[in-house]
């Protein structure tokens, strides 16, 4: 017999809150530092329940054991919300799917310069487009995408392709 199925059956339903007394302690489900207004930060969802149990796993002999079944199910709202991440981390790397928040980690990952004031689709296209406008900095078409990238328009660029060395700065440009 696996633990779970001699768990009383409102221990079974209830979820890890619930089965460990009706509440949780004070600070106990979330990252200090991640409440609101405490800045951005990775937290626990109220409710969520652990894919893994670890009071399913236990040996049959902790099945009766109502303070071990206790003990895990605290740890189980420790560990949901890693397994839930862990189950979705592709979409955390997907400049499309990923949380708002840390769509600012990614857009310092791949080097693009936002300040976080723009709207959400641009940071977005931004995250997503880096590498391509990584690949063409310093060029005409790098030049071009980043303009309307950051501006909106595509501006008209013109140059004379030469290129020229000095020994000095502010040297004579070449070309005409």
């Amino acid at each position: 017999m696996r633990a779970a199925e001699s768990r009383p059956a409102d221990l079974r339903k209830a979820g890890p809150l619930k089965a460990a007394g009706g509440h949780a302690a004070p600070g106990a489900g979330s990252i200090p530092g991640s409440g609101p207004g405490s800045g951005p930060g990775r937290g626990s969802l109220p409710g969520l329940v652990s894919a893994h149990p670890l009071g399913e796993q236990l040996p049959a002999v902790f099945a009766d054991d109502d303070f071990a079944l206790r003990f895990v199910s605290g740890l189980d709202v420790v560990l949901a919300p890693v397994f839930t991440v862990l189950d979705c981390l592709e979409a955390y790397f997907t400049p499309a799917l990923a949380p708002e928040d840390f769509l600012g980690w990614l857009t310092d990952w791949v080097g693009t310069e936002l300040d976080g004031t723009e709207p959400l689709p641009t940071r977005r296209h931004a995250v997503a487009s880096a590498v391509a406008l990584h690949r063409v900095r310093g060029t005409r078409r790098g030049l071009s995408a980043a303009v309307e990238l950051a501006f909106g328009i595509r501006p008209q660029i013109s140059e004379s392709g030469g290129a020229s060395w000095s020994a000095r700065p502010l040297g004579p440009f070449p070309g005409t």
